[in-house]
């Protein structure tokens, strides 16, 4: 009787390593918690790219009201060329691939400058300037 304890004793001692269902819960578990990072990541970094949209529209604003204040019209067009002196840096580029953009009416009267959001539904107008409470543009009107 004592060998067969002695011999279950020496059996257990040499249990090295994991059994498979541990490892693949393990990975398992991984797997979740990198797919919610992952998630949270991609949201981040969309919010950071609105943010600096809605900062070089707010540039390009700032360069346009700069103009009128010296001229007493608005540029006749939102280009590095026309607010080269307002916009030391050059014109605003888009953190991704969506578009910043200014347009110039009523003759240098009224601009609007606009940035596309990745995150289509946090915006202050539509594609055209037109105002829309959660719209897929962020825009800046005139202040003048």
């Amino acid at each position: 009787m004592m060998k067969s304890m002695n011999r279950f004793a020496s059996h257990s001692a040499f249990r090295l390593g994991f059994t498979m269902v541990e490892l693949l819960l393990v990975i398992t578990i991984i797997g979740i918690i990198s797919a919610l990072a992952a998630t949270n990541l991609a949201r981040t970094q969309k919010a950071a790219r609105d943010t600096t949209r809605r900062t070089h529209v707010k540039a390009l604003q700032d360069a346009m009201e700069q103009f009128y204040a010296n001229y007493g019209i608005y540029s006749n067009g939102c280009t590095s060329t026309n607010l080269a002196t307002y916009l030391p840096g050059g014109m605003p580029a888009d953190p991704g691939n969506q578009t910043i953009s200014c347009t110039v009416t009523g003759g240098g009267a009224d601009y609007c400058a606009l940035a596309t959001l990745e995150n289509n539904t946090e915006g202050n107008c539509d594609a055209n300037c037109n105002a829309q409470a959660g719209g897929p543009a962020f825009c800046l009107k005139n202040l003048q």
